[in-house]
């Protein structure tokens, strides 16, 4: 999940052609199922990003997260609501 102002290819660009091998591996422990979330970091919160990704990952997913900047902020929003799915918006912040 990358940062403000960015994309995937931005954030973790130089990650791919700096370290094929590496994200070969990390391809083949994930089986194939590595995928990145685009997201609007202006034009939406944290919170609304963390809806998108919920929404878009398959249903009871277990999900590993990388993340940079205020992806951080979009993981720990998920994380919340996930240890306790009863948190308000108020509790987010």
């Amino acid at each position: 999940i990358h940062g403000t102002f960015s994309q995937t290819t931005g954030t973790f660009g130089k990650l791919w052609t700096e370290h094929p091998e590496l994200v070969a591996a990390l391809f083949k422990s994930y089986d194939n199922r590595v995928y990145a979330l685009d997201h609007p970091t202006l034009g939406a919160s944290p919170i609304a990003n963390a809806i998108t990704l919920a929404e878009a990952a398959p249903r009871k997913a277990r999900l590993h997260l990388l993340t940079h900047s205020r992806g951080g902020l979009v993981a720990e929003v998920l994380a919340r609501v996930c240890a306790n799915p009863r948190l308000s918006d108020l509790d987010l912040f």
